[in-house]
């Protein structure tokens, strides 16, 4: 019989110093964070619809991520935008009557959009408002769908967090 045996080579290293496990975990886990939220940035900037002021302004150009706290317990990762209309666009909405005060932005995406122009656009504009009042809007889910579909991505960054935190507190 021949036989394969795998031990890792864990405590072979030097002691590590008061503090210095602890500190090497959360850098390990800070940097993967970090690369975590970029790739779901990029990524949910991706699927984000195109609005009128192309591809890095409106919606698009508002999504960022961060990393916050000081500690492994309070560090956080968040991909957002502070637009007011990124929760309606990912979630969609039910019928309901914009504000008159819309109108221009409407008839500046019928613009964009549809190639209309002057009072062709506001009457397109009037029109999409109608017809928002009586459906709703579907929801992009660019977040959402963005979190499912990177799950092997992340599974791969954070192994490799673990690995490299493995080899680290090993090698200090």
């Amino acid at each position: 019989m021949y036989r394969l045996t795998i031990t890792p080579r864990l405590g072979t290293g030097p002691l590590l110093k008061p503090g210095e496990a602890a500190r090497l975990a959360f850098e390990k886990v800070e940097a993967a964070l970090w690369e975590s939220v970029q790739y779901l940035q990029e990524s949910v900037k991706e699927a984000t619809p195109v609005g009128v002021f192309g591809e890095e302004g409106g919606l698009r150009g508002s999504i960022f991520g961060e990393v916050t706290g000081a500690s492994l317990l309070e560090l956080k990762g968040v991909v957002s935008s502070a637009a007011k209309y990124a929760e309606p666009v990912e979630l969609g909405t039910r019928p309901h009557w914009l504000p008159v005060a819309a109108i221009p932005a409407l008839a500046k995406w019928a613009q964009v959009k549809l190639g209309k122009t002057g009072p062709e656009a506001v009457q397109m504009a009037w029109g999409i408002r109608g017809t928002i009042a009586k459906r709703g809007t579907r929801g992009h889910f660019m977040f959402a769908h963005t979190l499912a579909l990177s799950e092997a991505k992340l599974a791969e960054i954070w192994d490799r967090a673990g690995y490299d935190l493995a080899i680290a507190w090993d090698g200090a």
